[in-house]
This record gives structure tokens, C-alpha cells and sequence, in this order.
């Protein structure tokens, strides 16, 4: 059995391995061999720790029954040109052998229902246009917007829930 539950900074150590081992999986083909063998577990776990303690976005974590942490969503809240306020998912990682068993979902429905709680009905997620992860979010109805190159020359989708998207998810 998995649930999800707001992170605190002692989840920031689990935190940073999943999202090294998730990165070195899902970028694995994408990106350089050299900068997935640079990543740093122990770097991971201070952004982490202060990203947590900034408390300027919300962090969720996926753990099992043993309280071992197999994934995690981070989101926070921003201003759109328009001063609208926008929801935006800025990390989602599962370790692989915890893919596919409806726990990504279970992430961006805690994500949806953080947002519409604060009545934000626009969810934007940016993604490379190599990862697989994209047809994640289209199958849950988000809309690609725009292309853009990103700073190591890939390209980066930017998707977007709008209004009545995020409650027929829910």
C-alpha cells in the first residue's frame, strides 16, 4: 500500500536518491552519460532540505508501508503575465521499480487538489520532448502550448491543465 503525504525536511535524504536514481533511469538516452554520473545524492539532499524549508512550494512524497519514500511531486503557486495565479508542477520522480502502479497518478491528484483548494484551475508542467513522461500528463488531459529550447539544447514542452481539465481528473 502506498500514500502520499506532505514531505518534511527529514524526507529530503529519501528525496535526494529518488531523484538521482529517477533522473539517471528517465534521462538515461537523453542526456549526456557524463551529467548522470555527476549527480550528487548529497547536493540533491541540501537543495532539497532548503527547498523544503523555504516552504515557497508544497513537496508530496509517495512512501510504502515502511515509510520508504519511492517517489515524490514538488508544486508551487506563480503569477502568470496576466497576474493571474497559475498552479505549476516543477518536479514529479518515481524510482522505476515504482512506476506503473498508479502512483504518479495518486502524485497529480494530491497536486490537483492542493491547487483547486486554493482555487487555481491552471496547472502548468514543462517537459523534454524526449521523455516518455509527456504522454503521462496527456492522458490526464494536459495540453501542449509551446516549444521552447532549453539550455542544454533540448526541447522543452510546456503543458497546460486549464480550468475544467483539472476537475474531470478529480
Amino acid at each position: 500500500m502506498v500514500l502520499i503525504r506532505k514531505a518534511d525536511v527529514t524526507d529530503a535524504g529519501a528525496i535526494g536518491k529518488v531523484s538521482v536514481e529517477s533522473w539517471q533511469t528517465t534521462y538515461r538516452g537523453i542526456m549526456a552519460d557524463r551529467v548522470l554520473k555527476r549527480l550528487s545524492v548529497e547536493d540533491r539532499v541540501e537543495n532539497w532540505k532548503n527547498t523544503i524549508q523555504a516552504d515557497e512550494s508544497t513537496t508530496f512524497v509517495a512512501v510504502d508501508t515502511e515509510e520508504q519514500i519511492g517517489g515524490f511531486l514538488n508544486i508551487a503557486v506563480k503569477e502568470s503575465a496576466d497576474s493571474a495565479r497559475i498552479g505549476e508542477i516543477t518536479a514529479v520522480y518515481l524510482l522505476e521499480n515504482w512506476q506503473g502502479q498508479g502512483i504518479g497518478k495518486m502524485l497529480l491528484l494530491t497536486a490537483f487538489t492542493c491547487f483547486v483548494e486554493q482555487s487555481i484551475y491552471t496547472v502548468r508542467v514543462e517537459v523534454l520532448s524526449e521523455n516518455d513522461s509527456r504522454l503521462f500528463y496527456e492522458q490526464f488531459g494536459a495540453e501542449m502550448i509551446e516549444k521552447r529550447i532549453f539550455k542544454l539544447l533540448m526541447t522543452c514542452l510546456i503543458y497546460l491543465y486549464m480550468n475544467g481539465r483539472i476537475s474531470a481528473v478529480l
